[in-house]
């Protein structure tokens, strides 16, 4: 059996049929109650909704979110037991009817007055948005600038907490280097006599020989630096090298001096050098050269060696 479609085919009354031509003068006098609807709901900007509730059928015309007019209507006027539907129909040309004659679908006059006071009020609302966005602005700035300040007071704790442990650094590598270039025992200050027989002038032996030999007298070593040259003294103390590293041992340099007391060249490396490290070795060397002995008569070149000792931290 084919599906029973309601009857809404009915022609709408003249009334309704009048309300259309002030939309559209052309509009058919066969127009149903459907169309009708359908064209005037949407031209008068008006919603309407629909509840079966019991044994009643409510209605409510909705116009700009509000609820301008309530049905009820009983179940025998305004719904179809056989179709199990809402007799639209009825419910179209009651519904028509009442707002054409009731013309709810007009704005209500607004007074010179009211419409002033509309406006003023309008107005103030602008304003006090403009107030209050002015006022959000100003606040993200100062957020803003509030966190820009931490940001740099950060940089700032930061720069200065790297100074400090550079500092530390620094001091630590000072330390390191006074303790390894200690005082105790130095003999760089003590004269050395030549290697010889006792009672005799140096004049046998290697001058890079080991400076504790029982054999000979002189090249005294102690627990600090120490030099050797044939009896040959410092002019003030014997210079120390630069000591960046945390490393024990000893360092043998093997010098010439000419009369006048220059060291002419220094070699690291000699006989006793326990430590490898290249760039101590360079150090070393640079220390070497900078030392000053006596003057002495004679062009001869005289050789010997500078002991460097190296302490752990």
């Amino acid at each position: 059996m084919a599906e029973q479609i309601p009857d809404t085919t009915k022609k709408a009354s003249a009334r309704i049929i009048k309300e259309i031509e002030k939309f559209d003068n052309k509009v058919s006098s066969k127009t149903t109650y459907q169309q009708a609807f359908d064209i005037l709901m949407e031209k008068w900007d008006l919603e309407l909704s629909l509840e079966k509730d019991g044994n009643i059928v409510k209605s409510s015309i909705h116009k700009d979110g509000n609820i301008s007019h309530s049905f009820e209507w009983s179940l025998k006027e305004a719904w179809d037991d056989k179709e199990y539907d809402f007799e639209w129909n009825f419910i179209y040309r009651t519904v028509l009817e009442h707002i054409s004659k009731t013309r709810m679908y007009k704005r209500p006059k607004v007074s010179k007055r009211e419409l002033n006071a509309q406006l003023k009020a309008q107005a103030e609302a602008e304003k006090a948005a403009i107030k209050q966005a002015e006022k959000e602005a100003k606040a993200e700035e100062k957020r803003k600038a509030e966190e820009e300040a931490k940001r740099i007071a950060e940089e700032k704790r930061k720069a200065e907490e790297k100074k400090k442990a550079e500092e530390a650094k620094k001091q630590e590598i000072a330390n390191a280097l006074k303790g390894a270039f200690s005082t105790a025992g130095q003999t760089s200050n003590t004269t050395s006599t030549g290697q010889g027989n006792t009672g005799t002038a140096g004049n046998k032996g290697n001058p890079f020989g080991d400076a504790n030999s029982n054999s000979y007298e002189g090249g005294g070593t102690g627990n600090g630096h120490s030099y050797n040259l044939n009896g040959r003294t410092l002019n003030g103390g014997l210079p120390t090298p630069q000591y960046n590293r945390n490393e024990e041992g000893v360092i043998v340099v093997s010098i010439e001096v000419n009369p006048a007391g220059t060291v002419v060249s220094a070699k690291a490396g000699a006989l006793g050098t326990t430590i490898i490290d290249a760039s101590l070795r360079k150090e070393a060397e640079k220390a070497a050269m900078k030392a000053k002995f006596n003057a002495i008569g004679g062009t001869t070149l005289q050789s010997g060696t500078i002991t460097y000792r190296y302490k752990l931290n």
